[in-house]
C-alpha cells in the first residue's frame, strides 16, 4: 500500500524523512513515497512523482511554519486531495498547531506531532489497507515498540521546531472562520425554525465587541468566549 509524504521546507523535509523511514518498521504493508529533491515552484513534476502520486492510496502532508504559506505545498496538496479519497489526506504539523493552517489545508483532518495523533494516523492508513491491515492488538504492540525509534530520530531537528507557538494567522481571519463556524451551528440547532442571518459586516462588528470584553484578545479561549455570548443572544 502506498503513502505519497510532501513535504518542502528543510524541518518538512527532516520530518519527511524520520517518517518515510519509520513507517513501514510499524506497517510493515506500507510503501511509502518520499522524493529528496524539493523541486522549485514553477517546474513540472517529475514523470516519477506523478507515477508515484497516481498509485497512492494515503497522503501525508508535512506541515511546519516555514511552509505554511508555500505555493508548492499548497499546489502538491490539491493535487494529492484529487487523486487520493480527502479522508486519507493528512497534514501533519510540526511546531505549529492544526489552526495555522490555511487555504485548502484547512479542510483536511490535521494532526499534531505527539504520540496520539501519530497513532491516529497509523489507524487511518491500516484502516484503509482492509485486508492486509493488522488487528488491533497487533498495531499496538508495533506502534509502542517503534514510538521510541521515531521520537529519538526527530530529537535531532531544531528543538524550536517541536514547541507549539502562538497562532500564525490573523485576527481577522480567526474572526471570519469563527463568525462562519457559529452561523452554521445555529442553523442546525434552531433547524426547522428560520434562523435571522446577521448582515456579514454587523456579525463581525459583533463579534469584535464581543472579542474586546474578554482576556486574551485574538486568543482562542477569547474567540470561544466571544462566540458563547454570541449564540446566547442569538437565541
Amino acid at each position: 500500500m502506498k503513502v505519497f509524504i510532501s513535504w518542502s521546507g528543510d524541518r518538512s523535509k527532516q520530518l519527511a524523512e524520520a517518517i518515510h523511514w519509520w513507517l513501514p518498521h510499524v506497517l510493515q504493508f506500507a510503501k511509502p513515497y518520499f522524493s529528496p529533491s524539493d523541486i522549485d515552484k514553477g517546474k513540472r513534476w517529475s514523470d516519477d512523482i506523478s507515477k508515484e502520486l497516481g498509485q497512492s492510496q494515503i497522503g501525508v502532508i508535512v506541515m511546519t511554519e516555514e511552509n505554511l504559506t508555500s505555493p508548492w505545498i499548497m499546489f502538491e496538496a490539491g493535487a494529492i486531495s484529487k487523486v487520493v479519497d480527502e479522508s486519507r489526506v493528512c497534514p501533519i504539523v510540526f511546531g505549529i498547531k492544526t489552526t495555522d493552517l490555511v487555504g485548502p489545508l484547512k479542510g483536511f483532518q490535521a494532526i499534531a506531532f505527539n504520540k496520539a495523533d501519530v497513532r491516529q494516523l497509523l489507524g487511518t492508513i491500516n484502516k484503509a489497507a482492509k485486508e492486509a491491515g493488522l488487528a488491533e492488538r497487533s498495531l499496538d504492540e508495533a506502534f509502542e515498540m517503534w514510538w521510541p525509534r521515531l521520537e529519538e530520530k526527530v530529537r535531532t531537528i531544531s528543538s524550536a521546531a517541536q514547541q507549539p507557538t502562538e497562532p500564525h494567522r490573523s485576527v481577522d481571519d480567526l474572526l471570519e472562520e469563527a463568525v462562519s463556524n457559529t452561523r452554521a451551528i445555529l442553523r442546525e440547532l434552531q433547524a426547522p425554525r428560520p434562523l435571522q442571518v446577521f448582515a456579514p459586516n454587523r456579525e463581525m462588528e459583533a463579534l469584535a465587541r464581543a472579542l474586546k470584553k474578554q482576556p486574551g484578545l485574538g486568543s482562542m479561549e477569547g474567540i470561544a468566549a466571544a462566540i458563547a455570548e454570541l449564540t446566547a443572544k442569538s437565541e
